[in-house]
C-alpha cells in the first residue's frame, strides 16, 4: 500500500473504539555536532505526555498511555536502522500502530495524546512535498521513479532497443543480461549510436510526459549526465521540469531519494 494511501486510511478509523490516539512526529536531523540529539527529544517528550496522562486522574487512560508508550519505543528501535530524516507515528489504545512512516523530508517536532487524530501536519507536508517525478538519465539505460513525501512509490526501467530503434522497459530482467545485450548492440551499431543518441532520448520525453500526467507529479527532476539532461529538458512538455546536476546513475533509490529531496 503506498504512503497516500496509508494516510487516507487513517480517516477511517474509529475514534471511539481506539480510545485515546497518540500522534507523534519526530525530526531525525543532527543537531549540531549530536548524531542522536531526537532520541533526547523523544524520550522526553514521551516523559511530559506520561505526567499529562497520569495528571487527568483517569487511570484507564494512564494504563493506555503507558502501553503505547512502550510500543512506540520498541518500534523505534525496531526501525533504528531505516531512519531518514523524521518519522511519523500514530496509535491507537485499543490497535496499537496505525502508522509509522520514515520520511525523508524534515517535520516539527510535535507530541500528542487526544480523543482525535492530529494529521494536520502530515496534510500541511502533502501540499508542501506533492508526488514528484525523478528521471536518472543514461545513454541508453533510463530509470524513472515516482515520489511521494519523499518515499518511492513506483519505478521503472527502459533501455533503448537499438534494433527495434525504440524504448523498451524491463521487467524482471537480469543486469547483466542487460549490460551483455547493451554492449554488444552499442558495438555493432557504434555509428548510429553516436550519431543518434540525441534523437533517442527526445524519444523518451512522450514516456515522461505520460507518467507525470498518470501518477500527478508536481515536477520532474532529471538527474545524469548535463549534456544528457539538458537535451531531455528542452524537447519535455511538462509544466515544472528541473535538472540536478549530479549523475546519479547507479546508486540505490535511498541514495537518489536523499539527494533528490535535500535539494528542495
Amino acid at each position: 500500500m503506498k504512503i497516500k494511501d496509508r494516510i487516507v486510511k487513517l480517516n477511517h478509523v474509529d475514534i471511539a473504539q481506539e480510545g485515546r490516539i497518540l500522534t507523534i512526529y519526530m525530526n531525525t536531523e543532527p543537531t549540531g555536532s549530536k548524531q542522536d540529539a531526537w532520541r533526547t527529544r523523544l524520550k522526553n517528550g514521551l516523559k511530559r505526555l506520561g505526567e499529562y496522562a497520569e495528571a487527568e486522574g483517569v487511570k484507564e487512560h494512564t494504563k493506555q498511555y503507558e502501553q503505547l508508550q512502550k510500543l512506540v519505543e520498541q518500534t523505534v528501535e525496531d526501525n533504528i536502522l531505516e531512519m531518514k530524516r523524521s518519522w511519523v507515528l500514530v496509535a491507537g489504545a485499543s490497535s496499537g500502530i496505525l502508522l509509522f512512516e520514515t520520511l525523508q523530508i524534515p517535520v516539527t517536532n510535535a507530541f500528542y495524546w487526544e480523543d482525535k487524530l492530529h494529521l494536520e501536519e502530515l496534510y500541511d507536508l502533502m501540499n508542501i512535498y506533492p508526488p514528484i517525478g525523478i528521471v536518472q538519465v543514461g545513454g541508453e539505460e533510463v530509470t524513472v521513479s515516482s515520489s511521494f513525501l519523499g518515499e518511492l512509490e513506483q519505478k521503472w526501467e527502459y533501455e533503448w532497443d537499438l534494433e527495434q530503434e525504440d524504448w523498451r522497459e524491463f521487467k524482471g530482467i537480469s543486469h547483466a543480461n542487460r549490460v551483455a545485450s547493451g554492449s554488444s548492440h552499442k558495438e555493432q551499431y557504434n555509428d548510429r549510436y553516436e550519431d543518434n543518441r540525441s534523437r533517442w532520448l527526445k524519444g523518451l520525453c512522450p514516456i515522461l510526459e505520460k507518467h507525470g500526467k498518470q501518477h500527478l507529479w508536481d515536477e520532474i527532476v532529471l538527474t545524469g549526465e548535463k549534456n544528457l539532461t539538458t537535451i531531455v529538458s528542452k524537447e519535455m512538455n511538462f509544466d515544472t521540469t528541473r535538472i540536478l546536476p549530479k549523475n546519479l546513475n547507479g546508486n540505490s533509490s535511498h541514495q537518489v531519494l536523499q539527494a533528490v529531496y535535500a535539494s528542495m
